[in-house]
């Protein structure tokens, strides 16, 4: 149904497409909930895939916590393809393993997911999260599990990594699934050794490097790129500083140019104890902004013989970093990660807070990891948004061989609380930064 001057005539004239191209606007500048209440209006008129599509999007955007139950009913109409249909379930699947259930209860429902379709890729996908669910720490092993089996029955297709990357990426493009399990198997398959970068051939020399002689035993980390750490420096910094004169060091994404001097100048007259660096990149995507901070961290400890917290720029520090820190610094622990109760492996550990102990071997030896995996991603020119938070899944694996302890920082930090702490204003910018890149 819908309004039509003639039938021969422009389809844009349609009710249900004036309706998506709204819904389109708001989600531009994040305004989800209005979004949300538009495309459900087209879908009452008119029950085209594409409007699912950014229904299911937009669901995930806003993180509904209902989210696998609505997918779950759009798999159930019985008016798509079987490609369409497997879409569906992929997105469910990711959906029921990154939810707050329990173990059991995302095993049956992906096991009831897995007779729901006979797609090659999806039956082994599915066994993959199950046995991640059931065992994170063997997830290289799985990876190698899945890929074999796959490429075993899709030999006759399949005969180099070159056109294993054809298939995968034309399988799904929307699916950063894909790319993340492909991206895995070829860290994995190839097991490259990268040289750690020394931090003179990642930091721009012209920068502002000062006050680094103050009391605490540890400094706070930052990495973005300038747009980013105009939005939310000063709010950051504020937040800090009302508990603690930690130093902070903030490594810029992108070319020194003189004319933020007047910023940094500005927040190290009103604030001590910060420093700030910037990175060589002439271009740079929104990855090398967030992952830059673990390429760096070591040598940073190692020149200001402190331990590390590593953090986001965009959260509200509506605590004392010191007394978390210190409850950290009086334990055996080696380090300390953020561990989600998603069962997906690109969000089992939230990278935008980890620490790390200066003259650890095991803070070391993880740290280095992170950065071999990251600079892998860069060399393949896949260094997407969170591929610090694969390094940090792989390294902790990998690392898991040893004998370490680490701490889990969702004991003691609500990163939910964190975040929506921030003002909203913030988080609008950040949104309309974040559609430049």
């Amino acid at each position: 149904m819908g309004f039509i001057i003639k039938k021969d005539k422009m389809k844009f004239f349609k009710l249900d497409y004036f309706f998506y191209i709204i819904c389109k606007i708001f989600l531009w500048f994040s305004f989800y909930s209005i979004a949300l209440l538009f495309i459900n209006i087209s879908i009452h008129i008119n029950k085209k895939k594409k409007y699912y599509d950014y229904y299911v999007f937009i669901l995930e955007q806003k993180r509904d916590k209902f989210l696998f139950i609505k997918i779950e009913n759009i798999v159930n109409l019985n008016i798509f393809t079987k490609q369409e249909v497997n879409f569906y379930i992929l997105k469910l699947v990711d959906s029921y393993a990154g939810s707050l259930l329990s173990k059991k209860k995302k095993i049956d429902k992906l096991f009831s997911l897995k007779k729901k379709t006979n797609n090659l890729f999806l039956n082994l996908y599915i066994n993959f999260l199950i046995s991640f669910i059931k065992n994170p720490i063997n997830s290289e092993k799985y990876l190698f599990i899945f890929f074999k089996k796959f490429l075993k029955k899709n030999k006759n297709q399949i005969k180099s990594l070159s056109t294993l990357k054809k298939y995968f990426f034309k399988y799904q493009k929307k699916k950063e699934t894909l790319k993340w399990l492909f991206l895995n198997y070829c860290f994995l398959f190839k097991k490259k050794i990268f040289k750690i970068i020394p931090l003179k051939d990642i930091i721009n020399r012209n920068f502002l490097f000062t006050n680094y002689e103050n009391n605490k035993n540890y400094f706070i980390l930052v990495s973005c790129d300038i747009k980013f750490f105009i939005i939310f420096s000063k709010f950051f910094i504020n937040q800090i500083r009302k508990n603690s004169d930690v130093l902070m060091h903030f490594h810029i994404v992108g070319k020194y140019n003189s004319k933020y001097n007047k910023l940094l100048y500005s927040l190290k007259t009103k604030y001590n104890y910060l420093n700030f660096t910037f990175d060589k990149l002439n271009k740079f995507s929104i990855g090398d902004t967030s992952s830059s901070r673990y390429l760096i961290a070591k040598d940073l400890m190692n020149l200001y013989s402190k331990d590390v917290l590593i953090s986001d720029i965009d959260l509200s520090y509506y605590f004392s970093t010191d007394s978390i820190i210190s409850r950290i610094k009086n334990s055996n622990y080696d380090y300390a990660l953020y561990l989600t109760r998603s069962s997906l492996p690109w969000e089992r550990f939230a990278a935008g807070i980890s620490f790390f102990k200066y003259k650890n071997k095991n803070s070391e030896i993880f740290l280095s990891h992170v950065a071999k995996y990251i600079l892998f991603t860069k060399f393949k020119n896949f260094c997407f948004w969170g591929a610090e938070t694969m390094g940090l899944l792989f390294s902790h694996a990998n690392i898991n061989s040893y004998k370490i302890r680490f701490l889990d920082l969702s004991k003691y930090i609500s990163l939910d609380k964190v975040i929506l702490k921030v003002p909203k204003i913030l988080l609008f910018k950040k949104r309309f930064v974040k559609k430049i890149f």
